[in-house]
């Protein structure tokens, strides 16, 4: 009986051994866990209701005694300190975007008045105008799709690129025809 003994210990020390090290043996391949996308970008709003729940913990935390006066107050300036740019970085971010709204509106506007504005402060201007009502600014040359200030000689649009209707005398029209 000690041989049979043996044998069946030694046989279920074996497929132990071979069941405990079967996972190490397939490197490669895929993992059966799920993964999400390799790095997706967090909502900014989501981080700053993140950032303001985990001030709003410390604090408790400290109320309660959980935490010491020193680790609280390095803690809580770190944390405050990332809300703040986290807003800042918002605040940029919006005022890139009104600041493009304004341009679509400024650029609707022009195209509503005939095109033709103050190249300084951006008010409509009337064919007639040789300064500027709003700012006292001379009234140069303009191109009619732009608004873009032009230079004596131009045949193009430096900003937009239209070509300019010229007559003999280098006179751009106002209408983008030869006058």
């Amino acid at each position: 009986m000690d041989l049979g003994a043996g044998l069946i210990g030694f046989s279920l020390l074996l497929v132990s051994t071979l069941f405990v090290i079967g996972p190490f043996r397939r490197t490669g391949e895929s993992s059966p866990l799920p993964t999400g996308p390799a790095d997706p970008q967090p909502d900014p709003k989501e981080q700053r209701k993140a950032l303001l729940l985990a001030v709003r913990d410390l604090d408790f935390d400290y109320q309660v005694g959980k935490i010491a006066q020193e680790d609280y107050t390095g803690l809580r300036s770190d944390l405050i300190t990332q809300a703040a740019e986290m807003v800042q970085k918002e605040d940029l971010e919006e005022a890139k975007r009104e600041e493009g709204i304004e341009a679509l509106i400024r650029r609707r506007r022009e195209a509503l008045s005939g095109g033709k504005v103050c190249g300084q402060c951006r008010r409509p201007l009337k064919t007639e105008d040789r300064f500027c009502p709003g700012c006292g600014t001379p009234v140069g040359k303009a191109c009619p799709s732009c608004g873009q200030a032009l230079h004596p000689g131009d045949v193009f649009c430096g900003s937009c690129g239209t070509r300019l209707a010229v007559d003999l005398t280098g006179q751009e029209s106002r209408d983008g025809s030869a006058q």
